[in-house]
This record gives C-alpha cells, structure tokens and sequence, in this order.
C-alpha cells in the first residue's frame, strides 16, 4: 500500500509539471509615470482591460475591465453621473459591462445589476533611472481570461 501511495504522489507531481497546463501567464505592465494620475483621476487602458483611479487619500488603484461572469470587457463611460456618489472626488464616469448591463464605479465598486466589484489588480510603483515613479499592473490571465 505504501509503494501505492507513493507511485501516485510521484505521478501526481510529473503530471502537474510536466503534462497539465494550467494557462495561467502573469505580466507586469507598465502604465506610466504616477505623475499622470495627478492631472486625471482615471487613465484608461482599453486595449488591456486595466483602468487606473487615483484615490482621494493619495493611493491609486487599478481595475481590471474584465467581466468573469458575463465574459465581457467594461466600458468607461466618463461622462455617465451614476457613479458620481461612489467615484473618488464625487466626479462622473462609470464601468459598464455591455453584456449584463452592469455598473461599476470608476474604483470597481458595484453601482446596478451586480453584487460583487471588480477585480482589483496588485499595483507597485518603481522608479526608474532618471527619478520618474511608475506604476505597474499585474495582469493575471487564466486560460482565455
């Protein structure tokens, strides 16, 4: 029964390294210098999914436009006063998912015909050589995510 057990547990760990492929690819983006946040509370990044929102406290956050349940990308709508309660600085502009009809605000909190935000990527902020702060996103990306 040991060898048995055994067998399957070295079994176990080849085929998860070696035959199953998860599809799971992480990318760290560059989205700019900090700098850029200050002259606009969101930066858009369509062609990745990935909006950045400085906060009222000074932090930023990224949301990631990516819908898991409708299988659809967000749409920034910045001129749309639904999320003016919710959006930092009380300014309008929402995340609509064309699919469902959702809404978010601007930070990824939920608006109408949705209970949960949206996903929230890690950011860090690296300075580069000539003393500028950027920030990166962490993209995640499960098989066709």
């Amino acid at each position: 029964m040991l060898l048995v057990v055994s067998a399957l547990g070295i079994l176990a760990v080849f085929w998860g390294r070696f035959v199953a492929d998860p599809a799971i690819h992480i990318e760290l983006f560059d989205a700019g210098p900090v700098e850029a946040l200050l002259e606009t509370n969101v930066i858009a990044f369509p062609e990745r999914d990935i909006y950045l929102v400085g906060l009222e406290d000074g932090r930023v956050r990224a949301v990631d436009g990516r819908v898991e349940f409708s299988g659809c990308q967000v749409d920034y709508l910045p001129d749309d006063p639904r999320g003016r309660v919710q959006n930092p600085h009380q300014q309008s502009g929402v995340l609509e998912d064309p699919c469902s009809g959702a809404v978010w605000s601007v930070a990824g909190d939920a608006i109408a015909k949705v209970n949960e935000p949206l996903r929230t990527p890690q950011i860090s902020f690296v300075t580069n050589d000539a003393g500028v702060q950027h920030v990166f996103v962490e993209v995640i990306t499960v098989g066709g995510d």
